[in-house]
């Protein structure tokens, strides 16, 4: 108010809106700061001393949660967007780790025993470390049921918790951790029911020592089963969606993940084929160019061969296809396959060391997958004409010879691939094309190629697996609506418990698909006869071939294989042809 008279406009400005607060809009407040006035100093002064002492706290509380939110997610956020594509592979070379005899803390899961998160991300293959650490797996199991419930060609009321899951689980772990592969693996079981401490103490003792467990039962989410619903129940569908809350969990402790059905046999083979693969994958990435033009899609000249770019070659990654072994009834009702109109070819060119081309009859391998010698209700010693597949078929099939690396010594794993179906890519940049197998009316002139979201040829996988650089790499980059929970709108409804359904969280729709929340990844499976039969992986409840609904599409495995060497060969002839034109021209 001395401040002449721009003070006094000043603070009669201020006056007016203390007046118009504290009177007109908030009365209540102006009751207040009255009362406040006749109180005594000392009381006044206490009450702003408190007023002080709580900004001072909040703001403490304030400065604390921000600086624990960017710890907890500096390694899983900004730490990994920092990792490099061309190094988002475990290395391969773990599968010759030797685990330490000393290592006590190999029998508790990693999270418990370490106190402090890791600091870096998992060693590549190129690793200069002296004596490299076990590959840290993390085995999740999901399972629905503890007792059978008669269907499915089940007798209503067995134990599946013994007679299926727990002598799958022990021989799946048990490959795992022996030689030549040592890995350190934890089991981490998902569970609908609840589980009693005399059943757990069951798995305990069954699984072999330094083998860690944790378990999650009574896991079923609860929520609205639809929009119209008032109210909760249980969503059976979404059992399949909880490992993902784990894997999120443990991303810090563990360089692998592999995430199964209950009654899926997954071993130390077939993570090591997969890392292989990746391994390999990594290769042609890294020496791909950045870009090039578009791929013309079916039905144009659909490119199958040749160079690929970078954001081709970084959506590839190994695939895997369910298969049981044959019963004798089976094998006797087993009818011709609508799709077998191709040859079965089991005549393969193979080129040697020296570039010398040989031919060798070769047939599908059932051991990688399906030769189980120590349980007595599975398979041993399966003939090649007795696995047989359901999910997928050869009018479904792509191929495409993948670019060669200059710095493979293993080029051949990956010279032509099967292209799996599922990913829905629009003609930009990423689209990967491949040579169909009814390419030039291979099956008359009136088939048409079946959409790559065809179910019946998707080929679901009962679960899936990666390694940890692969998770925050498809989670960061190439899942639009991410992997990992939360699971908000607009890509997920209700928490992701809407619609969703076991295929898309564990049989690989979301991973491996293009629809609304697809990551759209391309998987590929070798089509080397060394190598093809690593792909496949045992579904060893073995009642799939007797449902009367998927008759028509049971056909085996070999027959499969042969079929997919007459389209690569028919792709040999028509980059023959397309030499041949560019020579006259």
């Amino acid at each position: 108010r001395n401040h002449g008279t721009r003070g006094k406009e000043c603070t009669g400005h201020v006056d007016r809106i203390y007046h118009t607060v504290t009177r007109k809009k908030f009365p209540f407040l102006g009751g207040i700061v009255d009362r406040f006035e006749i109180l005594p100093l000392s009381v006044r002064i206490c009450c702003v001393m408190i007023g002080a002492l709580w900004k001072f706290y909040m703001l403490y509380l304030s400065v604390r949660f921000i600086s624990e939110y960017e710890s907890s997610i500096r390694s899983s956020s900004t730490l990994h967007m920092d990792l490099s594509v061309e190094n988002n592979t475990v290395g391969v070379e773990a599968a010759n780790h030797t685990v330490s005899q000393d290592e006590e803390s190999s029998s508790y899961l990693y999270q418990q025993a370490q106190q402090e998160p890791l600091a870096v991300l998992t060693e590549t293959i190129d690793s200069n470390v002296d004596e490299d650490p076990p590959l840290r797996v993390i085995h999740i199991l999901t399972s629905n049921a503890e007792y059978q419930n008669g269907r499915r060609d089940t007798v209503k009321g067995v134990d599946r918790l013994q007679e299926v899951v727990i002598p799958n689980l022990v021989s799946s772990v048990t490959t795992m951790i022996s030689p030549p592969y040592n890995y350190h693996v934890d089991v981490y079981l998902i569970l609908a029911y609840k589980l009693k401490p005399d059943r757990r103490l069951l798995i305990e003792k069954a699984l072999p020592e330094g083998v860690g467990l944790d378990v999650w039962d009574d896991a079923m989410p609860i929520g609205y089963n639809l929009p119209e619903h008032d109210g909760v129940s249980e969503i059976d569908r979404s059992l399949a969606r909880q490992h993902r809350f784990v894997m999120k969990d443990k991303l810090e402790y563990y360089d692998f993940f592999s995430a199964f059905e209950d009654d899926m046999r997954i071993t130390g083979g077939h993570i090591s084929h997969y890392l292989e693969v990746s391994a390999e994958l990594d290769r042609i990435h890294d020496e791909a160019p950045d870009k090039l033009p578009k791929e013309a899609k079916y039905p144009d000249d659909e490119q199958f061969h040749g160079p690929m770019s970078k954001v081709q070659t970084r959506r590839l990654i190994p695939g895997f296809i369910r298969a049981e072994v044959l019963d004798e009834a089976s094998i006797k009702s087993l009818k011709s396959n609508p799709d077998t109109i191709l040859p079965v070819d089991l005549e393969f060119d193979l080129e040697d060391e020296d570039g010398t081309i040989t031919t060798q009859h070769r047939t599908f391998d059932p051991v990688p997958c399906c030769n189980v010698s120590d349980v007595a209700t599975m398979s041993a010693n399966p003939r090649h004409d007795e696995a047989m597949l359901w999910e997928t078929g050869i009018l479904g099939a792509n191929v495409r010879q993948l670019p060669k690396s200059s710095t493979s010594s293993k080029s051949e794993i990956l010279d032509w691939v099967l292209l799996q179906s599922g990913p829905i890519i629009a003609r930009n940049q990423k689209y990967i094309g491949g040579y169909w197998s009814g390419r030039n009316n291979a099956f008359g002139p009136d088939v048409e190629k079946p959409s790559p979201k065809t179910p019946k040829y998707f080929a679901q996988q009962g679960g899936w697996m990666a390694t940890r650089e692969q998770l925050i790499f498809m989670h960061n980059y190439e899942c639009f609506a991410g992997i990992f929970p939360p699971y908000d709108p607009p890509q997920y409804n209700n928490d992701g418990l809407f619609s969703n359904n076991v295929e898309f969280w564990s049989g690989g729709l979301q991973v491996y698909g293009g629809l609304y929340a697809g990551c759209n990844m391309q998987r590929v499976i070798s089509l080397h006869p060394d190598h093809f039969s690593k792909h496949f992986l045992y579904h060893t409840s073995n009642n799939k071939q007797k449902g009367a609904l998927l008759k028509d599409r049971v056909m085996k495995v070999n027959d499969f294989y042969g079929q997919l060497n007459s389209v690569v060969k028919a792709a040999r002839r028509n980059i023959e042809q397309e030499k041949a034109s560019a020579t006259v021209l």
